[in-house]
């Protein structure tokens, strides 16, 4: 938030209010993920490095993938223009985040099997790895859920050491996120990434 923003909330809150009500309420009719993907591009547009970390965090959560996050950028080139695009995609890669390296994103998404379903208990939390990508899954009877093993701060892979009870926290900086529902509970404000899961046959598949 700007200084301007930061002092005009603190001297005519009142008045503020109404703009800040208004912006809460557009967008309502948007999924999250073209939401979000707006909201990059906003950021680019403005040059907000922060705002862009953050909304892009946000947008990968929400589904969107790296490629489509490229496409946008490239589709609003009419209003952004080569440098911002540039400068955002500098930021990306600054932020290290596997997703968008080039083999990655020429690889298109698939099942992947990750272990028969009986291997984890109900009510367990299991780390393992699949075809390089560290996972944490939790079972609830029939259901699973299943998490990136990378935390969202600085995409430091959690190891298996690092899960005490239901917590996991990343060594790196100490944030920590409750197993079962991915969220942070300590330190950061961004969950574990959920990835899509199915059981077939008495197989736990998941989708990346």
């Amino acid at each position: 938030m700007s200084d301007a923003l930061d002092y005009l909330l603190k001297a005519r809150p009142e008045a503020l209010g109404h703009y800040f009500a208004f912006l809460k309420d557009a967008g309502k009719h948007l999924d999250p993920k073209t939401r979000n993907l707006i909201s990059v591009i906003t950021k680019v547009h403005s040059q907000t490095d922060r705002g862009l970390r953050q909304y892009l965090r946000r947008a990968l959560r929400e589904g969107c993938t790296p490629v489509e996050v490229l496409d946008a950028l490239l589709m609003a080139f009419p209003a952004l223009g080569l440098a911002k695009i540039i400068w955002a995609v500098d930021v990306i890669l600054d932020m290290n985040l596997p997703e968008f390296q080039v083999d990655i994103l020429s690889r298109p998404a698939q099942w992947h099997d990750i272990m028969a379903s009986t291997d984890v208990k109900s009510g367990e939390v299991r780390r393992t790895e699949c075809n390089g990508l560290g996972l944490f899954i939790y079972r609830d009877k029939k259901t699973f859920q299943v998490y990136d093993s990378r935390c969202p701060h600085r995409s430091t892979n959690i190891p298996e050491l690092a899960l005490q009870g239901d917590t996991l926290t990343c060594p790196k900086h100490q944030w920590e996120f409750d197993a079962k529902s991915g969220d942070c509970i300590k330190k950061g404000d961004s969950p574990l990434k959920r990835i899509e899961s199915k059981v077939v046959k008495g197989r736990l598949l998941a989708f990346w």
